[in-house]
């Protein structure tokens, strides 16, 4: 009788590198979804929700996707979406309610963060592979997505009047 033994699971920097920068930045998404949801802004409650929600239905795509490069280029989109968000409330000197009502923490800090998640999304993704111009390309897109973060954020303050 022959026992079969597992062979040892080898911890290689392909899987290493993804889910260390996946896990992070998972949990600060939850973070920021909890307080969304949980404590929504009272100058946005219901877009704070909605986006509190979707940001709940990314966890788990980031964590099962984390090896591949096109869900870093994807994040990183968001990411960039966000920074363009918190530099228009970074530049007027307002609080971004990044985290809802319940955690208030600095403009700058959202922003740092959310540019600091951005190029680790670019590093993720090329560190698996993407091609060149396809980093190009997201860092374009990035860019143009920014700006809609920032005009997005203009049109609200415009809108809701604060």
């Amino acid at each position: 009788m022959t026992i079969y033994k597992m062979p040892p699971i080898k911890m290689t920097a392909k899987i290493l590198i993804p889910y260390s920068i996946a896990i992070p930045m998972s949990a600060f998404i939850a973070l920021a979804a909890f307080g969304k949801i949980v404590y929504p802004s009272l100058a946005f409650p219901i877009l704070d929700r909605w986006v509190g929600g979707a940001e709940a239905l990314l966890l788990v795509p980031i964590l099962l996707f984390c090896k591949k490069w096109w869900m870093w280029s994807t994040m990183s989109q968001m990411f960039a979406f966000y920074t363009g968000y918190t530099l228009f409330w970074l530049k007027n000197g307002m609080p971004c309610g990044c985290m809802g009502s319940s955690m208030l923490i600095p403009t700058s800090l959202s922003f740092s963060i959310d540019a600091l998640f951005f190029f680790f999304s670019l590093y993720a993704a090329q560190f698996l592979y993407v091609s060149r111009k396809g980093t190009y390309v997201t860092i374009l897109l990035g860019m143009i997505v920014a700006f809609v973060g920032y005009g997005f954020a203009e049109w609200l303050l415009i809108h809701r009047g604060l």
